[in-house]
């Protein structure tokens, strides 16, 4: 069960005012690190999509065997079952398996603070502020900093994890001929469980000396009791990339490969896991560059919106000496700042694309414009309903 801890804090209304100029400067910081992120995430996207389209044009199937002296410095397409010298082996607590990579996963119960707070507002402009501190045990990877929650007496956290998350590779690993690189294998990525069995427990000193040491549902639990999770326990698992079939796209260099650059805007060194065609995996890049890019894009409106609310927060405060002043004002200025947000968004996107592809770019200032437009009617239509209505 959660515990939970409640604190009621008063404002008046200079040190609301006081805040929320104080956070205009946080905002400036926001919009200007919004506007760095869209264009240098643009400008990023575009060198991709076209390293892409140089690399598909350029690129060359390879034989994995023998190794062909005349493609030396080429980007060549290569598939075909991989092997390894040995297993890849976490030496500190004695498990090895015959994989491409074996990754060691490790958890720890802990205290997690999450917080929820109410505002009411008062006559004169100040306002009550009501935060829930809720604390719930939870088995988190990362070790969580106890020593900033509000109630930090009796949900203490130990300082750091006594063991970390760990990948382990073989020594070395070969596609026929060839020698992939650390860089390569790291993109193997599909792991797939490694249970461990209770008779490993012998090998496990390392974990010996953390706490008692038992094998739940194939992985290690260090702790008193697995049935009742205190915290500092720990859970160690296991996971594996099994040795099979794998495609690269790379440039040749000997018997190993390297990044094929193209034009100093961008690089390909790409590993997928089966038997896949370079075509296909050019499309699979293509779509991972639009995926990344509208995930930037997401963060860079939220920072701009954010930073945007920031800058205009003293505004319903000022208002707020009036009662609903401050609530009515507020919410027209966060649709108002979503709308600018919105438009500024759209905005640097489209600058960035003009010089690369001009109707596009040009299409896109034009729904920023549109964007604008569409807050300022909303707001006007809002405060004329409000004004029919009184």
């Amino acid at each position: 069960m959660a515990d939970v801890f409640v604190t009621t804090k008063n404002k008046s209304w200079f040190e609301r005012i006081s805040s929320a100029i104080a956070g205009v400067v946080g905002g400036v910081v926001l919009v200007a690190i919004a506007f760095g992120l869209l264009s240098w995430n643009e400008v990023r996207a575009v060198n991709r999509s076209r390293t892409l389209a140089v690399g598909e044009k350029e690129v060359i199937d390879a034989a994995a065997a023998p190794v062909d002296p005349a493609n030396n410095g080429r980007l060549v397409h290569v598939t075909g079952a991989v092997s390894a010298s040995g297993p890849a082996v976490d030496s500190l607590l004695g498990v090895s398996a015959e994989a491409l990579r074996l990754r060691r996963s490790v958890e720890m119960y802990q205290w997690k603070e999450e917080s929820s707070t109410e505002r009411k507002q008062k006559i004169g402009g100040g306002e009550e502020e009501v935060t829930t501190y809720t604390y719930k045990k939870v088995w988190s990877s990362e070790p969580i900093d106890s020593s900033s929650f509000q109630q930090e007496s009796n949900h203490q956290n130990p300082a750091a994890m006594p063991i970390a998350t760990e990948d382990f590779f073989p020594g070395e690993v070969d596609l026929g001929d060839f020698a992939l690189t650390d860089s390569l294998l790291s993109q193997a990525d599909k792991f797939e469980k490694f249970p461990i069995k209770s008779e490993s427990i012998a090998a496990t000193s390392e974990l010996e000396r953390i706490g008692k040491v038992s094998v739940v549902a194939g992985s290690y639990y260090v702790g008193p009791d697995p049935q009742k999770s205190t915290i500092g326990d720990l859970r160690v698992a296991f996971e594996i990339v099994p040795l099979g079939d794998v495609s690269v796209l790379a440039r040749q260099v000997g018997d190993t490969f390297e990044p094929f650059s193209v034009r100093d805007i961008g690089s390909i060194e790409t590993l997928y896991l089966g038997n896949v065609s370079a075509r296909e995996m050019f499309a699979g890049e293509r779509a991972a560059n639009s995926t990344l890019t509208w995930i930037l894009r997401g963060v860079g409106f939220v920072l701009m919106f954010v930073g945007l609310l920031a800058i205009s927060a003293p505004l319903p405060v000022i208002a707020s000496v009036l009662p609903l002043a401050g609530d009515l004002i507020g919410a027209g200025v966060a649709l108002v700042m979503f709308f600018v947000a919105l438009a500024l968004t759209i905005g640097t996107i489209a600058i960035t694309w003009i010089v690369v592809r001009p109707l596009l770019g040009i299409g896109l200032l034009i729904l920023a414009v549109v964007a604008v437009a569409g807050g300022v009617w909303l707001l006007l239509r809002r405060r004329q309903r409000r004004l029919l209505g009184a």
